[in-house]
């Protein structure tokens, strides 16, 4: 259909492949927009109030899909201001249009850290290249979405970028698992067949539970992919600011049945976190949360980048809570 529609005379200029015809099939849906560069799903979150604790405060209203269209949506608007018919067109939700380019430069929002890149040969996505300094990694692959990667820094791992690669694996339609790749670990896609046999402990989440009793020593948990944090706030490097992320204590702290005032005031920790703003964004489903004006390292007019299961609107499913909370 793509070669038929060129053979009649019309140019392509962003779907260029039937796999770039995909990937705009998929971007429209629900489903697909949902998961192209958002924030745990949003594109526009909204950014809280001063009143509202540091802690849980989100900074940039935004994700970098919002933002990067701006300079469009802006075009069109001057195009209608001088009585033109406006340009409509628009690239790939995960890239801005090439023609925007010069307008983003100085931004990461087209091919800075933590932009979405290509690192195959199909024509509709060749160009999606990173910036100076950044090569494309990556971090989830997929047999079914070859190629695609998140900018990241070239000369070793900076503070934000991540630090667990893995791949993707559908064994039938709706059954993915994720298998880590680096670090390389004994048990990296293994599956528990008698899992949903063991009891949980407590009265958690699943998944926090499930982990407790596996191994009630465990250190690691969190985001796949993770991300590169300094232990304190000491000589950070340009790319981070000073924030706070919750600490040991804090999942047992709300499920005690605290409020999060008080347990994200007791329960969190300074920390090396990478910085960001409106033009800086974090990498895919990470939030940037508000900076802290009592922290002397932390960089002003900036935010920090931690995942969204901190903040706690985003926690659809609930932090653990007490049995009383549960019955009531």
């Amino acid at each position: 259909a793509l070669k038929d529609y060129v053979a009649s005379g019309n140019a392509l200029r962003t779907i260029k492949s039937v796999a770039g015809f995909n990937l705009r099939l998929n971007e429209m849906s629900c489903t697909g927009c949902h998961q192209t560069h958002g924030i745990a799903g949003f594109h526009y979150t909204g950014a809280d109030p001063a009143s509202e604790p540091r802690r849980n405060a989100v900074f940039v209203p935004g994700s970098a899909v919002f933002f990067a269209d701006l300079p469009r949506r802006l075009a069109i608007v001057e195009q209608f201001a001088a009585g033109q018919h406006p340009d409509f067109s628009r690239g790939f939700a995960a890239r801005p249009d090439a023609k925007f380019a010069e307008v983003l430069k100085g931004t990461d929002l087209y091919n800075g850290w933590g932009s979405i890149c290509y690192r195959g040969t199909d024509e509709s996505f060749k160009d999606w290249s990173c910036g100076e300094g950044l090569r494309c990694a990556g971090v989830h692959e997929s047999a079914i979405h070859p190629g695609f990667g998140t900018c990241v820094s070239e000369a070793g791992t900076a503070v934000g970028d991540p630090v667990e690669f893995g791949e993707i694996k559908m064994s039938k339609w709706g059954s993915d698992q994720y298998c880590r790749l680096s670090p390389a670990t004994a048990r990296a896609c293994a599956i528990d067949s008698a899992r949903d046999k063991k009891p949980p402990i407590k009265l958690a989440g699943y998944g926090a539970a499930r982990q407790r009793y596996d191994n009630p020593e465990q250190k690691t948990g969190g985001f796949p992919g993770g991300m590169l944090r300094k232990a304190s706030c000491d000589k950070l490097p340009e790319e981070a600011s000073c924030g706070r992320l919750a600490k040991t204590g804090f999942n047992d702290c709300i499920g005690s049945g605290k409020d999060h005032k008080y347990c994200t005031r007791e329960f969190t920790k300074t920390a090396g976190l990478r910085a960001c703003d409106k033009t800086h964004p974090c990498r895919e489903d990470y939030i940037c949360t508000a900076g802290y004006e009592d922290l002397a390292e932390a960089k002003p007019g900036k935010g920090t980048c931690i995942p969204p299961y901190f903040i706690f609107q985003f926690r659809v499913d609930g932090h653990p809570r007490s049995w009383v909370q549960d019955t009531e």
